[in-house]
């Protein structure tokens, strides 16, 4: 139980990609919070013109300072450098905005606490307001991560419910056990809202991979390829070539064999591609068996390190495949084409590279033969 809700408070309980778009979502709550501080100034306008009591217009401003923080912490997010999150990273991004949170929760509580004793109907009644406003509407934005959201609700809610009931007061003692009430509620639907939240996340992934993936190999399709080659990330001149790799010997497994056995030797080139390639590196699969690999060159010269891939993946096919009923040997044509700096005419590369393959298999069968005409860049 201890470890369970351990992996739910740091995140681990979902996958990586899930978790990085609860961020998102969790960070897009800049709106509500401006509106949040928009309503402290109010406050302290109306607090300051009504009763004048210096700690009520103390907190509002302290309220006001502490909600400006985590508005440029929001936009600190948002216009980060690196992207993509990696678990740390999400997880450090969701430990800075609960921590933010908890200084912005406690002085609102208190601001309500004040403002019930100011002796002010009227200013009772707008932090009573503003309180539910923020518990109903700024914390369930963050619902997608239910241990902050709910460390947020008890820090605001829990000390005002607490004083109510103990203030001897039957009004203030029956809006206490109402407050209990509303507290158990908001729990359980910030409980059902990030199981709601979730379950659609992993969905839309999943039909995300569905689409992205080729179901065979695990490797991206050619549709995902096409998409991530002209990665902007990606666009550094001269430090990128294409790999354009066609199976020599693949249609006699499939004929003597059996499909069965032709999907098994894809899945397991699939495994022994993986082992070739950079962590940079794309790898795909184009269509029946021919793979494309976008090498993130380890040189200064894209085609250097091309080459030094496509001789480490002909080591790799030297050996023999092991499939359920037999043992095969295969080989592949590979044509190399350097990715020129910026947006690239896709089709036209790949063409390149098509035709350099098609040129080694006429050639001999286990060379490659790069491709050096150069090609124009297209304009952004």
């Amino acid at each position: 139980m201890r470890k369970r809700l351990k992996r739910w408070i740091r995140g681990d309980d979902v996958a990586l990609p899930v978790f990085g778009e609860m961020i998102e979502l969790m960070y897009g709550s800049l709106v509500p919070l401006i509106a949040s501080v928009f309503g402290l100034h109010l406050i302290a306008v109306f607090a300051g013109f009504r009763t004048g009591d210096p700690l009520l217009i103390f907190l509002a401003v302290i309220g006001c300072c502490i909600g400006y923080a985590r508005i440029g912490l929001g936009l600190a997010y948002q216009h980060r450098k690196r992207r993509w999150l990696d678990r740390l990273a999400a997880r450090r991004w969701q430990n800075l905005y609960a921590l933010g949170g908890v200084p912005y929760c406690i002085n609102n509580g208190l601001l309500i606490i004040v403002a019930m004793y100011s002796g002010d109907p009227y200013v009772f009644a707008w932090c009573g307001g503003f309180m539910i406003a923020n518990a109903y509407g700024l914390v369930m934005y963050v619902a997608v991560r239910p241990a902050v959201a709910m460390t947020q609700v008890s820090l605001t809610l829990l000390p005002v419910t607490l004083v109510c009931l103990a203030s001897g007061r039957f009004d203030l003692t029956v809006l206490g056990l109402n407050m209990v009430l509303a507290i158990i509620a908001l729990m359980i639907n910030l409980r059902r809202q990030y199981l709601t939240i979730r379950e659609m996340l992993e969905s839309r992934r999943s039909l995300e991979r569905f689409a992205t993936t080729d179901p065979l190999t695990g490797l991206m399709n050619r549709n995902s390829l096409l998409r991530q080659i002209d990665d902007p990330d990606r666009r550094v001149a001269g430090s990128r070539a294409l790999l354009f790799i066609d199976l020599d010997r693949f249609k006699p497994v499939n004929d003597e064999h059996g499909h069965q056995a032709g999907d098994e030797l894809l899945a397991q080139l699939a495994v022994r591609l993986r082992r070739c390639i950079g962590e940079r590196d794309l790898l795909a699969r184009f269509g029946g068996d021919e793979f494309v690999i976008i090498c993130e060159s380890r040189t200064a010269e894209a085609l250097t390190g091309a080459e030094a891939l496509a001789n480490s993946i002909r080591e790799s096919l030297a050996e023999p495949f092991h499939l359920a009923n037999a043992s095969v040997m295969i080989g592949a044509s590979i044509g190399i084409a350097r990715i020129p700096a910026g947006r690239v005419d896709i089709d036209g590369l790949i063409g390149e590279a098509d035709d350099a393959m098609y040129a080694a298999k006429r050639a001999r069968r286990e060379a490659d033969i790069p491709a050096t005409r150069d090609r124009q860049e297209l304009a952004a």
